[in-house]
Parts: C-alpha cells; sequence; structure tokens
C-alpha cells in the first residue's frame, strides 16, 4: 500500500473501517491516514497492525483522533510504538469520549507510556476495553494501571499479559479489584509474578465476586501455592453459583 493510496481515502468517504495489517506503511502511511481521519466521517473502526509505525505516526493518530467523532475502535497492535506514542495516545484519551476500546499489544511501550495512558484512564468514561499485552511494561505502569481502576468505573477488560510486571504491580492490581466492580477480564499471564502476589489476586477474585475472567497463574508456579489459589477459586465459584440459584429462586416465586 503506497502512500498516494493512502493519500487517496481522502476522497472515498463511504469507507466504515481503515484496515491495514502488514503493509509496512510506516510513520507516512500512519500520518496520512490521520489526515484521512479527519475529514471522514463514516470510519468506526481503524486497525492499522504490524505496520511498522513508531511515535511519529503514533502522535499523528492521536491528534487526530483528539476531534474524530466517529471512531471507536483502534488498533495498532504489533507495530513500535514507545514511550512518547503512547503519551500522545493517553493525551488524546482525555479529551476522545467516543472511543471504546484501545489495542496496543505487540509494542515498545515501557512504564511512561503505561503511566501516561493510566493517567488518561482516570478520567476517560468511554474505553471500555485496552489491550497492553507484550510490551515492557513493569511494576511502576502496573501500579499506576492499578490506580486508575480504583476510579474507573466503566472499564471491563484489561490485558497486561507477555510484559514485566511482578509482585508489586500485581498486588496493586490485586488491591484495585477488590472494589472496582465494572472489571470483567484481566491476564496477567506471562509475567513475573510470584506465588504470594498470586495469593493476593486470588483474594481478590474471591472478595470480589463480579470479576468472571482472571488469568494470572503460570505453569511453574509451586504445587502448595497452587492449591491455596486454586481453593480461594473453588469457594469464588462457589459463592458464584449461590448467587444465581438464589436469583433462579427469586425468579420462580415472582
Amino acid at each position: 500500500m503506497t502512500c498516494r493510496s493512502l493519500e487517496d481515502l481522502n476522497e472515498m468517504r463511504q469507507f466504515v473501517e481503515f484496515r491495514f495489517h502488514g503493509d509496512n506503511i510506516g510513520d507516512a502511511g500512519a500520518i496520512a491516514i490521520a489526515n484521512a481521519l479527519k475529514f471522514h466521517d463514516k470510519v468506526d473502526q481503524m486497525e492499522v497492525r504490524e505496520s511498522n509505525i513508531g511515535d511519529d505516526g503514533a502522535a499523528a493518530i492521536a491528534d487526530a483522533l483528539k476531534t474524530n467523532t466517529r471512531v471507536r475502535k483502534m488498533d495498532l497492535r504489533g507495530n513500535n510504538i514507545g514511550d512518547a506514542g503512547a503519551t500522545a495516545i493517553a493525551d488524546a484519551l482525555k479529551t476522545n469520549t467516543i472511543l471504546l476500546s484501545v489495542a496496543l499489544n505487540g509494542n515498545s511501550i515501557g512504564d511512561g507510556g503505561a503511566t501516561a495512558i493510566a493517567d488518561a484512564l482516570k478520567t476517560n468514561t468511554s474505553i471500555q476495553a485496552l489491550t497492553l499485552g507484550g510490551n515492557n511494561i513493569g511494576d511502576a505502569g502496573a501500579t499506576a494501571i492499578a490506580d486508575a481502576l480504583k476510579t474507573n468505573t466503566r472499564f471491563a477488560l484489561l490485558l497486561l499479559n507477555g510484559n514485566n510486571i511482578g509482585d508489586g504491580g500485581a498486588a496493586a492490581i490485586a488491591d484495585a479489584l477488590k472494589t472496582n466492580t465494572s472489571v470483567q477480564a484481566v491476564d496477567l499471564r506471562g509475567n513475573n509474578i510470584g506465588d504470594a502476589a498470586a495469593i493476593a489476586i486470588a483474594d481478590a477474585l474471591n472478595t470480589n465476586t463480579s470479576v468472571p475472567g482472571l488469568y494470572f497463574r503460570d505453569k511453574d508456579m509451586c504445587g502448595s501455592m497452587r492449591d491455596q489459589i486454586d481453593e480461594l477459586c473453588r469457594e469464588d465459584q462457589e459463592r458464584k453459583d449461590k448467587v444465581q440459584e438464589k436469583k433462579k429462586a427469586e425468579e420462580n416465586v415472582e
């Protein structure tokens, strides 16, 4: 896909989706897409995966999203976006109230970018899904995201698998999940979570029964800790089953 054909998008207003997968369009192509987004009023999904987009391209797209009132899904996975690009996207999220889903997995985002996004999520009330798997996020970034979860009541899906999160970040997320009732699924697999933090997460799951999907266990977890976690999860499932049985009984009475 050439930059010339990308620029022609400005004349194709019937499009409802932009999809570029593995086209190696780079920052120049991303800038062309960003310019098109400023004029299109029908595009509601934008997928530009594995296309060699860096911070400059991400910043251009972010700038377009500050005024775009249509795009609801942005998928930029598998590019070369770092902290600068993620920070630009975070800045856009502070004003954009249309986006529902942001996919940034498989980039080069570290704690700085994750912290910026977390800060935006404290005030953003539209984002429901954020995927940041396969980046370079550590405890600082995870802790910042955990702080956002304590105030954001719209968030439903969070993927942080395959990062560098350790016990500190995992424990912070566990603490946030004790009170957050909007989150439906969290994936922390493939990080550096030890037994103690895994227990804390399982305990959070046992405390907050509204989280049906919480994935964090690694195969190399020691047997005794795995048994404790499995027991907590069983208790949680039993509690959920009882709640469902009670609801059904009440419905039958009515």
